[in-house]
């Protein structure tokens, strides 16, 4: 199998895990809102430690969604690609200290950032983000294009192999480049058609419900283990503002 196979076979199959949901808590914007500010925190913390335990958060949330191996591919992935983006810094040789802290701070909050925001994705699921979304009301209808985006992201991934056939089949070359450039145009396409997709079948799905699925006032409800994530992710921001 080509490699660029395994990356859309693989991106597939991690969202497609990632938006199923086997668990019948109740779901809230609270939990999706401090899921997004620890992810911005994140990413501009100095604090090692504080990271640190963000990532022990996450997969201790992960493991709890049942989705370990989706949240684990991803922060290695994230992991290795801000490893390697920083591997010239460890290799200079005007590297000191500081240098070398800085890069690995780089390293902790790329690893951070992408694994708390899999771990609280993994924990909701697409039906629990488009709630979370829907009750954020400023967001209007563009919270539920988002999320009706992202869910027909994967079936668009599995599409994209047969895409990449008929254009390669266009380029007389054995050469790996033009390839891989054919590849990634059509990293637009799938985002085009997902969106495309998205917006009449959220349409479909309002018509059929009669707008009942509209988030009403009075309707929150929380239970303790939204409680207990919410404010164990307030913990973790305040780490790693400080």
């Amino acid at each position: 199998m080509k490699a660029k196979d395994i990356v859309f076979s693989l991106t597939a199959r991690i969202l497609e895990e990632l938006s199923s949901s086997e668990t019948s808590l109740s779901y809230s914007s609270l939990v999706l809102i401090a899921g997004l500010l620890l992810t911005a925190v994140s990413s501009f913390s100095n604090s090692l430690l504080a990271l640190a335990a963000v990532v022990v958060f996450s997969g201790v949330l992960a493991f709890a969604s049942r989705k370990e191996k989706s949240w684990l591919i991803v922060t290695v992935i994230s992991a290795l690609f801000s490893f390697i983006v920083s591997f010239p810094v460890y290799v200079s040789p005007q590297l000191n200290f500081k240098g070398s802290v800085d890069a690995a701070t780089f390293i902790a909050r790329a690893t951070a950032s992408a694994s708390v925001f899999t771990a609280f994705y993994s924990y909701m699921g697409w039906r629990g983000l488009l709630n979370g979304l829907r009750g954020l009301k400023a967001l209007g209808d563009m919270g539920e294009h988002v999320a009706f985006t992202l869910r027909f992201i994967p079936l668009f991934a599995f599409k994209a192999d047969k895409m990449l056939v008929a254009r390669e089949a266009r380029v007389f070359t054995v050469n790996r480049e033009p390839t891989w450039r054919i590849s990634l145009s059509i990293v637009g396409d799938i985002l085009a058609a997902s969106f495309i997709k998205a917006y009449w079948a959220r349409l479909a799905f309002t018509a059929r419900n009669f707008g009942e699925l509209r988030v009403k006032r009075g309707s929150y409800r929380a239970d303790l283990g939204e409680i207990t994530i919410v404010i164990l992710a307030a913990i973790l921001i305040v780490a790693c503002l400080v």
